[in-house]
């Protein structure tokens, strides 16, 4: 935000370099520090379009104000229909779009995206470490005075069992996102570019993060991990219309021996992690897939009564996951056509994609930006495939995944380098 916020630069850089951190290494933790963070970045990022150094491009105030207008219709419709959580969602789908619309704004030069994707880079390997650390403080492999003070996370749980152990906490949730980024950005980003971060680091980020995976034996993250080489494939084809001609190979194959290295150090089953992997993707007799295979029946059946407009921001089924917040569920896309129907959950899906497909189609005007949207939309489709049994885009310190791809065609509008021969030798390089 260097050019953006001219008259107190270091300030405001500096928050909102701050902001993001902590919406990736503490999501929903120490808030009001982050609002203070906040405020100081809407309020320079404010002052800036006074002075008309900044704006909001206009596909992304269409887009926006599309969420915005589809927030307030269907928590009217909930208001009618007299559901009982029918305002709790107009943060989630008013209020907090308006606020990313403004600081994606902010982010208007190529400098600004190196500054986030180091933090980003940063993040991961403070997460992978951390996490690896209070799993392995947990199973007794490292002593405990290394937690006498510890990081707010939510640590919700640990549950070891004979082969195979889980824990949870909400930092994993951003690593859905970070672990699939960093391994692209590893492997496709031109050697011929510089990168914005060392390789070292990425390589760090990686390792620590597919252990984490492993370690934790979240399966949403798990399957975003097992899902990354499909998604760089498709991308490669997509983006550079070439491919990646036989780079996933090696860093697979890597990738799989260290993780069976973890899983046999620690003394978990390789059978049973590969079990939990696969029960993302048949039923099992799991309790939770057991809940969440009735979650999804009942929301069908809800579905099916009023399937173009749906019941309406709030609305409930007869299975109730918590009594204080009767109207959440874990199937988050199973829910928005549950009470936004046909129409609403079209019109989301558009909104959700319409900026990812235009940045694969942008690069083609700005080779440049290239090697930037691949391992953004990597790590967007692993976090998408996530949320979907699991709500995290409920969350404001979530919805940055869903803005990032904006902010990439923002600082594509704004950037005067947008040369179709500049950088586009350099990036397909690599399919070579």
């Amino acid at each position: 935000m260097e050019q953006s916020l001219q008259y107190k630069p270091s300030i405001a850089r500096l928050a909102g370099y701050a902001l993001f951190f902590g919406m990736l290494f503490v999501p929903t933790k120490y808030q009001s520090i982050r609002l203070v963070l906040l405020v100081v970045v809407l309020l320079a990022i404010v002052g800036a379009w006074l002075f008309g150094v900044l704006k909001v491009r206009r596909g992304l105030l269409m887009v926006v104000i599309l969420v915005a207008t589809l927030g307030t219709v269907f928590t009217l419709y909930g208001e009618m229909r007299n559901n009982p959580g029918a305002s709790a969602g107009i943060s989630v789908y008013i209020v907090w779009p308006l606020v990313f619309a403004l600081l994606v704004s902010g982010i208007s030069e190529r400098s600004h995206l190196d500054h986030l994707f180091r933090v980003m880079v940063f993040a991961a390997n403070a997460i992978g470490a951390y996490g690896c650390t209070w799993i392995l403080v947990q199973q007794g492999k490292l002593p405990r005075w290394l937690f006498v003070v510890t990081i707010d996370q939510s640590q919700i749980y640990y549950s070891p069992a004979p082969g195979a152990s889980t824990a949870s906490f909400t930092t994993l949730a951003t690593l859905t996102f970070l672990l699939p980024f960093a391994a692209a950005l590893l492997v496709t980003w031109p050697h011929k570019m510089k990168v914005p971060v060392r390789r070292r680091w990425l390589v760090s980020a990686c390792l620590l993060g597919l252990a984490l995976a492993v370690l934790s034996g979240r399966r949403g993250l798990l399957l975003g991990v097992a899902l990354t080489p499909l998604v760089l494939a498709v991308l490669g084809v997509v983006i550079s219309r070439r491919g990646l001609k036989g780079r996933l190979g090696v860093p697979v194959a890597f990738a799989v021996v260290f993780a069976l290295l973890v899983a046999w150090w620690v003394g978990l089953d390789a059978g049973a992690v590969w079990g939990r992997l696969l029960s993302g993707f048949v039923s099992s007799s799991r309790e939770d897939d057991t809940v969440r295979a009735e979650q999804f029946w009942q929301l069908w059946q809800g579905f099916s009564d009023s399937p173009f407009v749906g019941h309406g921001f709030g609305a409930t089924v007869a299975q109730v996951r918590d009594p204080l917040r009767p109207w959440a569920y874990e199937l988050s896309y199973m829910d928005l056509l549950f009470t936004t129907g046909i129409v609403g959950g079209a019109l989301y899906l558009f909104a959700l994609s319409a900026p990812a497909a235009k940045l694969v189609s942008a690069t083609r005007r700005a080779p440049w930006l290239a090697p930037y949207a691949t391992p953004v939309l990597a790590g967007w489709v692993a976090f998408l495939v996530a949320n979907a049994t699991n709500p995290y885009l409920d969350k404001f310190d979530s919805l940055w995944v869903v803005f990032l791809p904006a902010a990439l065609l923002n600082v594509m509008a704004g950037s005067r380098d947008t040369d179709p021969s500049q950088g586009a030798s350099e990036y397909r390089s690599f399919a070579r």
